[in-house]
């Protein structure tokens, strides 16, 4: 990943202000930079050359809120179970918080032609792998 790409993903990564709430845009398990990096380290070389990378974040739900606000902060460990991609996105399937998609997952990356973040709820093909574990805290992502 160039320099360009790292400040990008970092400055996507700090986009969340507290004092700049306006309307949900979602709720998720947002990644510690940690296992953002490890997941997008270790699939690396599956990802296309040129596809935007994210490994962010596990969408909650999406337009609404934490239901249970006293778990706001806190940090969720999340096992990577599959890997799935499309021609339009790649993502892993995880395991060990709730979701409202139907495939809880993490975007890894999507392709710069036409892809979009919520194609990798259409994704069909999941393959197995080695479960290993990543984290994040729970938070209210707001339009800003």
């Amino acid at each position: 990943m160039n320099l360009q790409e790292q400040i990008s993903r970092i400055q996507s990564m700090m986009m969340i202000n507290e004092d700049d709430k306006k309307t949900i845009s979602y709720s998720a398990v947002v990644l510690d930079y940690e296992s953002s990096e490890s997941l997008l380290n270790k699939f690396n070389g599956e990802i296309p050359d040129g596809w935007k990378k994210y490994a962010h974040h596990m969408t909650i739900a999406l337009g609404k809120a934490v239901e249970d606000e006293n778990l706001l902060g806190s940090t969720q460990t999340l096992i990577v179970t599959q890997i799935g991609k499309s021609d339009m996105v790649m993502a892993v399937r995880v395991e060990g918080f709730p979701s409202k998609n139907k495939i809880p997952h993490v975007t890894l990356a999507v392709n710069p032609e036409g892809g979009k973040p919520f194609m990798s709820n259409k994704i069909e093909e999941w393959k197995d792998i080695e479960p290993f574990e990543i984290t994040g805290e729970v938070k209210n992502i707001y339009n800003i």
